[in-house]
Order: structure tokens, then C-alpha cells, then sequence
């Protein structure tokens, strides 16, 4: 189930809001249910230039059935949120930031056996800047998240990257190129990188031949 509605309550504030609610079973589980809403109330500045609020909250709870190597039990999550997020633009330029306090709630309940309970704030700042045109698409990014740990320590993880998409290539006879670099910092201090290049080459009427090559850190060969 889901439901969405918007609201402009003046030339320059709006104010819109969405709810679900989804249910499902499987072999492995007798019940899988998540339900969320959202609040968003917005106000343009100028023409151009927006800030809104917004409120948020994401529930989910699975139960497992019984079988001959399990007795079942449950687990389940709650995150909530609070945010204000910027916008603008000028002709072909653009800047959009937004920055959420919250928290997350995990509970694990296994049959006969008392709920296990735990609570940790979820932080995160994003921005992004850049030009979209007929041109194609290049922005700069980042992202910084926090979490704190049972015993008060903050675990920081940052993001900064650079994209490029649909660039058009004026001395390729019309072929667009796309790639992307991000650098993370991860929570236990160690850095990857992810590396991506690519070519869309036309061919007739709007169909392309679309060749990619990506690289990560992550994964390594052993």
C-alpha cells in the first residue's frame, strides 16, 4: 500500500507527504513487514533557490519459521530521521546540500528468550555541485557519515567523488563519454576507490553501442 500527496500553499511553500506499507511470506519466513512515512514541507527563497524540512521514518520486522535446526525467532529495525536540505541553481550550474540527525533501533528476538535491544545515532551530510546541459552531466560530490558504537566511539565514513555523464565528444563524431571516481574513507580507516570509464558510440535512431570498464578496490583477486 502506498500513498502519496503534495500541497502548494503559496507562491512560495509547498508541502508534501508519503506512507507504505508492505507484508510478505516465504518458506523461510512466516511474516516480513515494513512500513515508512516521510514529511517535506518546502520553501522557494527566490525562483531558484529552495531549503525544505524533512521528517522520516522506516520500520521493518521479519519473523522466521521453525524448522527441525531452528526453534524461529525475529529481528527487526526502526530508523528515524530529521533533515533540512538546500537547493539552487543559475542557467546551467547547480548546488544541492542536505544534512539528517537520527538514529537506528535493531532488535533481535529469539523464541523464548527475552528482545535484545540496540540503539545507535545515524548522522550523514551529502553535497553535490556541478553542470547539466545538452553537453552532458559533470559534478562533484561527497558524503560524510557517523555512527557511535556501544562504547561511545564515533565511527566516521567519508566520500568525495567526481562524475561525468552523456560528455559529448565534439571531435568523435558524436560520442559520448561517462566515468565516475570515488575515493571512501570506511569506518575502520581503511580507503578504496572506485574507478569507472566508458564510451556510448550511436549507431541509427537513437540506438547507442554502450562499452563500460570499472575497477574497485574492494574486491581483489587472492
Amino acid at each position: 500500500v502506498l500513498a502519496n500527496a503534495s500541497e502548494r500553499l503559496s507562491s512560495r511553500a509547498s508541502v508534501s507527504a508519503s506512507a507504505w506499507r508492505t507484508s510478505d511470506a516465504t518458506s523461510v519466513f512466516s511474516g516480513l513487514k515494513s512500513n515508512g512515512f516521510s514529511l517535506r514541507p518546502q520553501y522557494a527563497i527566490r525562483e531558484a533557490t529552495t531549503i525544505a524540512i524533512e521528517a522520516r521514518s522506516y520500520y521493518f520486522d521479519a519473523t522466521s519459521r521453525p524448522s527441525p535446526s531452528n526453534s524461529g525467532g525475529g529481528f527487526g529495525s526502526r530508523e528515524q530521521q530529521l533533515g533540512i536540505s538546500f537547493s539552487t541553481y543559475l542557467r546551467q550550474y547547480y548546488v544541492n546540500s542536505s544534512a539528517y540527525l537520527g538514529n537506528v533501533t535493531r532488535t533481535v528476538s529469539p523464541v523464548g528468550q527475552s528482545v535484545v535491544t540496540d540503539r545507535t545515532p545515524r548522522n550523514y551530510w551529502t553535497a553535490n555541485a556541478g553542470w547539466s546541459g545538452v553537453g552532458g552531466v559533470f559534478e562533484l560530490q561527497t558524503r560524510i557519515e557517523q555512527t557511535r558504537d556501544r562504547g561511545g566511539f564515533v565511527n566516521q565514513q567519508s566520500m568525495v567523488g567526481v562524475r561525468a555523464e552523456q560528455l559529448v565528444l565534439p571531435w568523435a563524431g558524436g560520442i559520448r563519454a561517462e566515468g565516475e571516481l570515488q575515493r571512501v574513507t570506511s569506518f575502520g580507516g581503511e580507503n578504496s576507490a572506485i574507478m569507472r570509464a566508458g564510451l556510448a558510440i550511436p549507431i541509427v535512431n537513437g540506438f547507442a553501442f554502450k562499452v563500460d570498464a570499472e575497477r574497485n578496490s574492494i574486491f581483489r583477486s587472492t
